[in-house]
């Protein structure tokens, strides 16, 4: 059948309309009609602005890599029973991207809510969020005899060694974050998903 239509996608098209282009074949205009795809693509690619592979949209704001370490973070905070608050989240980010090696302008309220938003969003299987009071059950797994036991003994050693102490005045691990504090805000946070 000599009388049917190919129909490309719009990889295929780009690539066409650009080695068109660059062959001399057709004009930037002739070029549009004829593969139906957007002049600014068809230009920016054919002129070297852009690769003929690049996707439209902004540059991803973190690096794969720096997900993995905000996450982490947020991962080793869960692990001794904190949670973390979105605020805490955008410090996160913001320590992360100024420590980084690539170079990016921030702004003074960088990130903005909408962004942390966005991250917890995109990292859905990475984050469990709720009330502060409904994460406690966390705070309460690692509250254990032997963690509380084994930060007694280091915080005994160390007050004996060093301060000079007593250690029977040692009466509150509270303030280790290992025994589960009651909370009654209403603030939403965040903690890593356990199977």
């Amino acid at each position: 059948m000599s009388g049917e239509i190919k129909v490309l996608d719009v990889a295929e098209a780009l690539k066409a309309a650009v080695d068109a282009i660059n062959s001399k074949h057709l004009s930037l205009c002739a070029a549009t009609s004829h593969f139906g795809v957007s002049k600014m693509k068809i230009h920016r690619r054919a002129t070297g602005e852009v690769e003929l592979t690049s996707r439209n949209g902004p540059d991803p704001v973190l690096t794969q890599g720096e997900v993995e370490r905000i996450t982490r973070a947020v991962d080793a905070r869960t692990m001794h029973g904190r949670c973390s608050t979105k605020n805490e989240l955008g410090l996160y980010i913001r320590t992360i991207v100024e420590n980084s090696s690539y170079e990016r302008e921030m702004h003074e309220q960088f990130p903005l809510t909408s962004l942390v938003q966005r991250f917890v969003v995109q990292n859905a299987v990475a984050f469990s969020s709720g009330k502060e009071q409904g994460f406690e059950v966390c705070q309460a797994k690692a509250s254990t005899t032997a963690n509380v036991e084994r930060h007694y003994n280091n915080l005994e050693q160390l007050m004996d060694d060093v301060v000079g102490i007593p250690a029977s005045y040692i009466w509150n691990l509270d303030e280790t974050g290992m025994c589960p504090q009651s909370r009654n805000s209403k603030q939403r946070v965040l903690a890593t998903k356990k199977e």
